[in-house]
């Protein structure tokens, strides 16, 4: 299935079906064939965010990676597009603390909703993150309201916004960000929300896995994966009106 604007629905939340077409863009980002069976949940979010832009970003395009800290997805886009990174490196959501190596990206060293001079309004062509605003509370002095507003502020008209959220199932529950919701209903969103239900009841989709937790997540949660949960990706695609 093409990952374009137009068809993002059927990426809404992260599927078995999707790993076909997103295999096929492992060699480009990391330069080896990926298994998807032991990797981390990250892996497939980098890919379907590099997967978009190789298909819908023109190069030369202005692109911005909110908390990448040493991202996997900018280093293989700077030979083509002018990259941005903002993350205030304090380590948030067991992020870095440093950046060691910017990799030729430009780096601002603040947090998205701080209204950032550095970042100019109207100037990017695309903004994404990856496992970033999940980690978000409000009660840390931005609010969602002011990363919504900031995020619309660096964007130029017509621009695309692409986000990765890590949810998690526990038996019958769907834990989420409640920032994942509001961004549905604040912004513009070229994707529908599917209900926790519905995503429930779908045997397609694609939930990291135990061997894969217990090799990449295990020891930051200190939790079994059947306590902790199975982690799966959650995805929305926003537009900046014209």
């Amino acid at each position: 299935m093409k990952i374009s604007p137009g068809c993002f629905d059927g990426y809404t939340y992260s599927k078995k079906t999707h790993l076909a077409c997103l295999a096929a863009c492992a060699v480009g980002l990391y330069g080896c064939h990926v298994d998807f069976s032991v990797c981390d949940l990250k892996c497939y979010q980098d890919l379907l965010v590099y997967g978009f832009v190789i298909e819908n970003v023109s190069p030369g395009s202005r692109v911005l990676e909110i908390g990448g800290g040493d991202s996997r997805v900018l280093g293989s886009l700077t030979a083509e597009y002018e990259c941005w990174n903002i993350d205030k490196y304090e380590g948030l959501g067991n992020g870095p603390v440093k950046a060691s190596d910017e990799k030729g990206n430009r780096l601002v060293k603040d947090y998205i909703g701080n209204f950032n001079p550095m970042l100019k309004e109207q100037y990017f062509d695309f903004v994404f993150s990856i496992s970033v605003l999940e980690h978000i509370r409000e009660d840390r002095g931005i609010t969602f309201a002011d990363i919504l507003m900031d995020m619309e502020r660096v964007m130029a008209p017509g621009a695309l916004s692409l986000h990765c959220l890590d949810l998690v199932i526990k038996n019958e529950f769907v834990w989420s960000s409640p920032i994942l919701k509001f961004l549905f209903e604040k912004s513009v969103t070229l994707n529908r929300f599917v209900p926790f239900q519905e995503l429930l009841a779908d045997g397609n989709i694609y939930m990291m896995t135990e061997e894969a937790y217990d090799s990449c997540w295990r020891d930051i949660t200190q939790k079994e994966y059947a306590a902790f949960g199975k982690p799966f990706s959650y995805n929305i695609l926003m537009q900046k009106m014209r």
